[in-house]
């Protein structure tokens, strides 16, 4: 359940307040190949906003590009199990962020939406940005515009539910155990050939590390 603190209750009882989108994109450089920040918010200049980080909560400072009318999206569902939310955000066809978007390796990248309230009298914001929204972006399409056409971007997002739909990848073999465990973790050293070990307990034949066995027949059997 949402908590809110008695500021912003004051503010959203008094309806003196400007709501404010931040949008932040932890994108890949394409030359590179290193992750960077990309933050804006609708707005025209730029600045630095406290916002609460999606992972841990903490309140974190945000340096944001000015990117005007930046974007538009439905109602985000406020839920709490484990279903797959979908999100839209129409970017302005003049945004700025566009551009960077081109620039950067965003699929697949994590996303994040802030709400920030500022109080109508000082314009100032009232506190750290509610996370709104926090998940992958699944495709990116932007539409050049033609003429008499403002053309579009669209960013579509799922939420980091989907993770917990996703396979495991990895297999069970003993480089995989090595690898990703501990390179000394011998427990799947045979895990591909022990399924096809015959083993014949008190009986003669047998195949282990693909090699007959044989067993010595036993002096004693039959005698009592």
């Amino acid at each position: 359940m949402l908590q809110y603190s008695a500021d912003r209750l004051a503010v959203l009882a008094s309806g003196a307040l400007v709501m404010r989108d931040v949008i932040r994109v932890e994108a890949r450089n394409r030359t590179s190949g290193a992750v960077e920040t990309l933050a804006f918010w609708s707005d025209d200049h730029d600045v630095t906003l406290p916002v609460l980080d999606p992972l841990t909560g903490a309140t974190v400072q945000l340096a944001c590009i000015g990117a005007g009318g930046l974007a538009e999206y439905g109602a985000i569902p406020a839920t709490c199990d484990l279903s797959v939310e979908e999100l839209s955000i129409h970017l302005d066809p003049n945004s700025p962020a566009i551009q960077l978007l081109r620039t950067y390796d965003v699929k697949f990248r994590p996303i994040t939406v802030w709400s920030a309230l500022f109080s109508v009298e000082n314009r100032q914001i009232v506190e750290a940005a509610e996370v709104d929204f926090y998940g992958l972006i699944d495709n990116v399409e932007i539409r050049t515009p033609t003429e008499n056409d403002e053309g579009a971007a669209v960013i579509s997002c799922v939420s980091d539910a989907q993770e917990m739909s996703r396979e495991e990848p990895a297999k069970r073999s003993d480089a995989d155990q090595k690898k990703n465990r501990d390179p000394d973790d011998d427990f799947y050293q045979y895990a591909n050939v022990a399924g096809k070990w015959e083993i014949f307990w008190g009986k003669e034949g047998g195949r282990h590390h693909g090699k007959d066995i044989n067993f010595e027949p036993n002096p004693f059997r039959g005698r009592r």
